[in-house]
């Protein structure tokens, strides 16, 4: 059975070059068979120029390109990559080879697998296929996928990952003391790993503080029940501009917990050019559960009045996609891959979750947006039919305002929630930007210059108490990171709406394909933000949208 867990990957290459498939690409189940003995599997498939190519992370990483023969059967071959055949086959991987010949079978496919070494034949089996379950996105997250798709590859998460699927926690966590806490919960309860990333670190807060008590509360765990070490991999951001105190500050904390030999802590800085900052904020366990956040350690989210943040909680697949987002940035640091970990399995309840990324980009100059980011954002504002609700700490990016515009010359109601003043004189330096009054002014004249009716475009300040604007950085600004759009689907993670975020910072953002999860966020962090906010001035403001049409069907794809 060992052997058969590793082979039966192959069953599902060959439906997957078949042009009668209404679908090449997405998700696929398939078992194979040795004697009586069956196992099941789940595998993805994307489609390049040369033809079609079958990506599996699970229970290791392997790819294969399919053609058809002179016989018109299908056939693929390739090497067994890392962490693979020392697990399951116990021989040296870069010997051993998967073969697969298939042919059609009524509505699906059967056929022939092998693994070689040497054109010797080690272990031999059949296999058979199906198409999964249809995946259901809504029109809005179907047109965002199909833009990401050509730029897929052009993120942190390979493509095979970006749009997978999981359960998120329908309670968004609102405020240091509730993501802290529950990432703290995250880490004390891990098996495997505990993998972070961080823009930055502050000693001794209460963040940073809870970090360290989950992890002590972890080695105890890990003591008393005995097995391998977990690992506790950090990394923080580096460069230029990036505090120097920071994996200071980590260093001295983590090295002082004495968790050796029961987890095995690493902490790295990721070096990067100018403005290419490791601006995520991630924590994955196991690599079955995932939190994004905009929240770093820092005593700035603890206390009487705490930074306005948030963070989001994802089980399942999805989850898995963050950490190929860790072990993108742990490669690229360190020059090491990750161990392998398996990938969860598909629950009942998932919906879909595209893990959104950008790689960062040191360039002052570059502009461009063409990432897995960048078009995910545009299209999910582009595709907008009744509302966009956004809660940001700086918006000026001028393709995106313009695209708000765009959205509110066409009926869409728009609401935005910025902060004002917040990093003025960052965001005000060249090729930055600007600040929000430059964007509040900008949008206001282009409202005017489009004829947009009476709060179509809507935008307001943060505010604490509903009387006033909260001014600046200070105790209780909004650091928050939200968009949702007609009441469907809903973005958030580390992603500014700025120059800064959207074309130079690393960033990972999940987009949900949900209407309760996004309605349940809405509720939860929107409309009380949106009910104290102040009216940026000029136009006229409307305290809510007009009542919403009912949702389409879905799309089937």
């Amino acid at each position: 059975m060992r052997v058969l867990v590793g082979l039966f990957l192959v069953g599902a290459l060959g439906p997957l070059c078949a042009g009668e498939l209404p679908s090449p690409t997405g998700e696929f189940a398939f078992a194979a068979r040795a004697g009586e003995e069956v196992a099941e599997g789940v595998a993805w498939v994307r489609r390049e120029a040369t033809g079609l190519v079958l990506e599996q992370t699970w229970p290791a990483r392997v790819e294969i390109a399919l053609a058809v023969d002179a016989r018109g059967e299908l056939r693929g071959a390739a090497p067994l990559q890392a962490g693979f055949t020392a697990q399951l086959l116990g021989a040296e991987r870069e010997a051993l080879r998967f073969e697969v010949r298939l042919r059609a079978n009524g509505p699906g496919y059967v056929g022939a697998w092998r693994t070689t070494r040497d054109g010797r034949t080690l272990a031999s089996g059949t296999a058979s296929w199906r198409q999964s379950r249809a995946e259901a996105l809504s029109p809005l997250a179907a047109a965002i996928r199909a833009a990401v798709e050509p730029v897929a590859g052009r993120g942190t998460v390979p493509a095979r990952s970006v749009f997978s699927r999981g359960r998120p926690e329908p309670d968004a966590l609102v405020r240091g003391p509730a993501v802290f806490g529950r990432m703290a919960e995250l880490i004390a309860g891990a098996e495997r790993e505990v993998l972070f990333l961080t823009y930055t670190w502050e000693a001794e807060c209460g963040p940073s503080l809870r970090i360290a008590a989950a992890l002590r509360e972890l080695a105890a765990r890990r003591k008393a029940s005995g097995g391998p070490p977990v690992r506790a991999w950090f990394v923080v951001n580096g460069g230029l501009f990036a505090k120097r105190t920071a994996i200071q500050s980590m260093r001295r904390d983590l090295a002082g917990l004495d968790l050796a030999p029961w987890v095995d802590v690493r902490l790295v800085r990721h070096e990067h050019l100018a403005f290419g900052a490791l601006h995520t904020k991630s924590l994955v366990v196991d690599g079955r559960v995932a939190l994004v956040s905009g929240a770093n350690p820092e005593a700035k989210h603890d206390g009487e009045r705490p930074w306005h943040d948030l963070g989001f909680v994802v089980h399942g697949q999805a989850a898995y996609a963050a950490r190929e987002d860790f072990a993108q940035v742990w490669r690229k640091t360190t020059g090491e891959e990750l161990p392998e970990v398996p990938l969860p399995a598909a629950h009942p309840a998932d919906v879909p979750v595209f893990a959104i990324s950008r790689r960062g980009q040191g360039n002052p100059l570059r502009r461009s947006i063409r990432d897995p980011q960048g078009q995910a954002y545009l299209a999910a504002i582009e595709h907008a039919q009744r509302s966009i609700r956004i809660l940001t700490p700086n918006l000026n990016y001028r393709p995106l305002m313009e695209a708000l515009a765009r959205a509110a010359a066409r009926g869409v109601h728009v609401q935005l929630v910025l902060s004002r003043g917040f990093n003025s004189d960052a965001e005000n330096r060249p090729l930055q930007g600007g600040c929000n009054d430059t964007t509040v002014g900008w949008l206001q004249e282009r409202a005017q210059a489009l004829g947009i009716g009476p709060g179509l475009l809507d935008p307001r300040w943060y505010s604490q108490d509903g009387a006033a604007p909260l001014e600046g950085n200070g105790p209780g600004a909004s650091h928050a990171k939200y968009l949702s759009v007609d009441d469907a689907v809903v973005l958030v993670g580390s992603t500014n709406l700025d120059t800064q975020s959207l074309v130079h910072s690393r960033e990972l953002d999940f987009l949900v394909d949900d209407v309760a999860t996004t309605r349940a966020w809405d509720a939860r962090v929107f409309l009380p933000a949106w009910e104290r906010a102040i009216p940026a001035g000029g136009r006229p403001a409307r305290t809510l949208p007009p009542p919403l049409a009912p949702l389409p069907p879905p799309v089937t794809r």
